[in-house]
């Protein structure tokens, strides 16, 4: 089955990363993009909640880089998309033959305030959100792929799409600069139009490589992050053990229950605040069913099903 995140990914990239065909992957189902569950008028949550998304641009705080040959497949599909990368190359700033990079000073300013400004800092907002949301969505970059606000499988799912977001973004940049090596490239300042018939050339020529043109692409960087990504994708989730200790990255009250999170903000349970009572028993010597009734025995209603939430969060661990 192939999952949204593979869909009109370019033959090149399946040929250098050939994980993404496996079978395993499957969606995100806490990450709804279509119904956003960081914005707060869909949640129900506090409007003014440090972790909620603008709906204008949600995770979209991000400038992206894009490949040569990404951006030419985007530019031959006309339409906004089209239009977004001709209004971003108006801009020489990041505009050149490897494809269209950040303006400078951008990654630095996205590093400085991501913690407090993802989802909600207008400066940080993507060039390429059209008037529908991301308009360059089937030739995306693999980051954008390959981001997610939740994680099913928690803190592990979430390294293991890391890992694929590290080997598809090895297969761009390299693939990026093969083409350069293959092609006319234009040179520095070129222009928007002279780029724009380049970025063109490669989306056609990427289709047409052969497996000697491809193979100087496999750089150790790229085997590296593939061999990771090979080893997660065979680890069997570990069982819950019985001893657990707390391992909470942010406990906010919202409402009569607590958002609690763990391996990241954006993930949370929503626990009853009797949660803090859970958390004080579980001294890492207490096996959590004992921790659990308990706590039941005090009159709070909990259950082992809140328990195997903060552990896929992360907000209980192993102890150690």
């Amino acid at each position: 089955m192939t999952i949204g995140a593979f869909i009109d990914l370019p033959a090149a990239l399946r040929r250098l990363v050939p994980e993404v065909e496996d079978g395993g992957w499957r969606e995100e189902g806490r990450a709804d993009c279509a119904n956003c569950p960081m914005v707060p008028a869909r949640s129900g949550a506090d409007p003014d909640a440090a972790w909620a998304f603008d709906e204008r641009f949600r995770c979209c705080t991000y400038h992206p880089a894009m490949a040569s040959f990404l951006v030419g497949r985007a530019l031959a599909r006309g339409g906004d998309g089209a239009a977004q990368l001709h209004a971003r190359m108006a801009d020489p700033d990041g505009v050149s033959a490897w494809g269209i990079y950040p303006r400078a000073g951008a990654r630095a300013r996205y590093l400085a305030v991501r913690d407090h400004a993802f989802g909600r800092d207008p400066a940080l907002r993507c060039p390429y959100i059209g008037e529908g949301g991301c308009s360059v969505w089937p030739d995306r970059p693999g980051v954008c792929r390959t981001w997610y606000c939740k994680h099913d499988a928690g803190g592990r799912g979430a390294h293991t799409w890391s890992r694929l977001e590290a080997a598809l973004w090895q297969a761009e940049n390299r693939l990026a600069f093969r083409l350069i090596e293959l092609g006319d490239a234009p040179a520095e300042n070129a222009g928007a139009e002279v780029f724009a018939d380049w970025y063109r050339w490669c989306a056609e020529r990427i289709d047409t490589l052969t497996d000697d043109e491809l193979a100087p692409v496999h750089v150790p960087a790229l085997a590296e992050a593939r061999a990771e990504l090979v080893q997660i994708r065979r680890r069997p989730p570990a069982a819950m053990p019985d001893l657990l200790v707390p391992a909470v990255s942010d406990a906010t009250p919202q409402g009569d229950r607590v958002r609690v999170c763990g391996y990241s903000l954006f993930d949370e349970v929503l626990a009853p605040r009797a949660v803090f009572s859970l958390l004080a028993r579980l001294d890492g010597a207490t096996p959590w069913p004992d921790a659990l009734a308990a706590c039941r025995a005090d009159g709070h209603e909990l259950d082992e099903a809140l328990i195997a939430e903060l552990y896929r969060n992360g907000a209980l661990a192993p102890a150690t």
